[in-house]
């Protein structure tokens, strides 16, 4: 198997249509030899835009990531966390540039497509590049073009840095993720719907992706 030469990844979509298979997917992983298996919802980018019914909802998302969490120690699996709602919360060790109160986007993660469009996250779509590769350097791009600057100011943000899950009382967003935002609630600066649940939900921190690690020994 690929796996006894080098270690691979297998990345699954987490949809209203399979939040019930997720433990086989945690088996095909290690059946076939992954060494990490990554499980990340469906955002609503690209073709998910017009199938939004095929989203997880914040509660479903939630027992799923509970479950898997059941099922990995029992396979043999290691779970590591991976929150992209909070940036503060990241490993030291990161490179952080820029924070706010809100998600990665623009301060801990940027996207270069294949022809040098830079954006501050695929998943925000062509209104929001910054600039392209091929006339300006990533670096001033990343510092000081007028769409990263944007989005490190908009106002809101979450006040517990990140950590949990209270809605902005001006209704900016207040964590979560900035595409769902947009696309559910009209704005990048509107609430993320899913901050919404957990917050009546009682959730204090939101739920992190997961994945999950499996040992494997390359020749």
């Amino acid at each position: 198997m690929l796996g006894e030469y080098t270690p691979f990844t297998l990345a699954f979509t987490v949809m209203s249509t399979n939040v019930d298979e997720v433990e086989q997917c945690v088996e095909l992983a290690e059946r076939v030899g992954a060494s990490t298996a990554v499980f990340r919802p469906l955002y609503p980018v690209g073709v998910a835009r017009r199938h939004l019914d095929l989203m997880p909802t914040f509660d479903q998302y939630s027992v799923a990531l509970r479950r898997l969490a059941q099922a990995a120690p029992g396979s043999g699996a290691h779970l590591r966390h991976l929150d992209p709602f909070s940036p503060a919360a990241r490993h030291e060790a990161q490179p952080v540039t820029f924070t706010n109160l809100g998600c990665g986007a623009g301060n801990l993660v940027c996207s270069i497509s294949v022809s040098g469009e830079t954006n501050p996250c695929s998943f925000l779509g062509s209104d929001h590049v910054a600039g392209t590769l091929r006339e300006r350097s990533l670096s001033s791009l990343w510092h000081d073009s007028a769409g990263f600057k944007a989005i490190r100011s908009l106002p809101g943000g979450n006040p517990c840095g990140g950590g949990c899950a209270t809605p902005d009382a001006d209704g900016h967003f207040a964590g979560g993720c900035r595409a769902r935002a947009l696309v559910l609630n009209g704005s990048i600066n509107a609430p993320d719907p899913w901050v919404d649940s957990a917050a009546a939900a009682g959730y204090r921190r939101m739920l992190p992706l997961l994945t999950v690690e499996q040992e494997r020994h390359v020749r």
